[in-house]
């Protein structure tokens, strides 16, 4: 079975075109929720790239971040959280949001938290230091990477690198990313999260 969320109307409109001429082989195994995901369930503009108008971005109402230079705001976005989507176990997430993983993630507290039966074997998702901190100036980046690590899954990317357990070993692993995967002055990742529950003791408790 495989739950697919998708905020843009635009990508969200090919996919269930996808499945009508794919019935016989996806309507019974694919639920499509046309919908953005975030922390809590609110309203949010939407953002679009002059570029690329299938990868929108949300920018909250009221907050202080700026929409990144040639993006444009055209309408409002209904937003939810993976948990009030997700409600039995799970065995691979992709997460794929322009710079809200932070925001996807803390509305899956059930999902991953410390009493579920079984957490999530494998989680992929797209990695942009510089995305996440614009949804938030005082956010740092590798708050999602340690979300994952105190959770007991191991967290590494696709070009060969470690993300390591602790603060230091995160921050190193970013730096050296940077030297080495900079592409036009971004740096763009695609992590990969297996609950290995090896960084369990190597991290502070959780404080949620």
């Amino acid at each position: 079975q495989v739950i697919a969320v998708e905020a843009s109307n635009e990508n969200a409109d090919r996919i269930a075109h996808s499945l009508c001429i794919n019935q016989h082989l996806l309507t019974s195994t694919v639920t499509l929720h046309a919908i953005g995901l975030g922390a809590v369930a609110n309203q949010v503009c939407q953002l679009f790239d002059r570029r690329s108008v299938g990868s929108p971005m949300v920018l909250c109402d009221g907050s202080s971040a700026r929409p990144p230079k040639g993006y444009y705001s055209v309408a409002s976005l209904n937003l939810t959280t993976l948990d009030s989507i997700v409600r039995q176990p799970v065995d691979v997430i992709k997460i794929d949001v322009e710079g809200n993983e932070m925001l996807v993630a803390k509305g899956s507290e059930r999902l991953f938290g410390r009493h579920h039966a079984r957490l999530p074997h494998f989680i992929t998702s797209e990695f942009v230091p510089t995305w996440i901190h614009a949804k938030d100036n005082a956010s740092d980046p590798l708050d999602y990477v340690r979300y994952f690590t105190q959770r007991g899954y191991t967290v590494t990317d696709t070009h060969g690198g470690h993300a390591g357990c602790t603060a230091e070993d995160q921050q190193r692993w970013l730096a050296e990313s940077w030297k080495k995967h900079k592409f036009h002055g971004q740096l763009i990742m695609q992590l990969e999260m297996r609950h290995t529950k090896g960084c369990l003791d190597r991290t502070r408790p959780l404080g949620v």
